[in-house]
């Protein structure tokens, strides 16, 4: 089984998570894309006016939601030094994004051919018996 269906790992995205964005703005963004789409697909004057009015609407929002939770986070550890020298530090030097990844599409091409030539000699050395079984239906009351 671990032939043809082995098994993978899902890698996650090193990015942190933004706190400053609630339920609200995230489906904001999510009507805002949807608007964008559609603006795509049709072309018409009316779609991009509606999209560019949410556009504008949700960069209010993200600022507004961002400055209150900064200045929240800065009011509650006021009294801390060395909480405020984090947040500063993390305001003004964000973490630099992750590297991209090196592989090239040759890396999965070669990848795709090795694998599918593993897979097909080790199907040509199997023998396949077929049994035919016989089910009876289940009778629900």
């Amino acid at each position: 089984m671990e032939l043809f269906c082995p098994l993978s790992t899902i890698h996650r995205k090193n990015s942190s998570l933004a706190l400053w964005l609630s339920d609200m703005l995230r489906n904001n963004r999510r009507e805002l894309r949807s608007a964008e789409r559609k603006w795509k697909k049709s072309k018409l004057v009316t779609h991009l006016i509606s999209y560019r009015m949410l556009l504008s609407k949700f960069s209010l929002d993200v600022t507004s939601a961002k400055t209150s939770f900064y200045k929240e986070k800065l009011e509650t550890s006021a009294q801390d030094p060395r909480k405020l020298h984090n947040i500063f530090s993390l305001l003004l030097n964000p973490p630099a994004p992750p590297a991209p990844s090196s592989l090239t599409a040759e890396d999965f091409a070669t990848f795709y051919t090795k694998k599918k030539q593993e897979r097909g000699s080790a199907t040509s050395n199997c023998k396949l018996h077929l049994h035919h079984t016989v089910s009876t239906p289940l009778l629900l009351h």
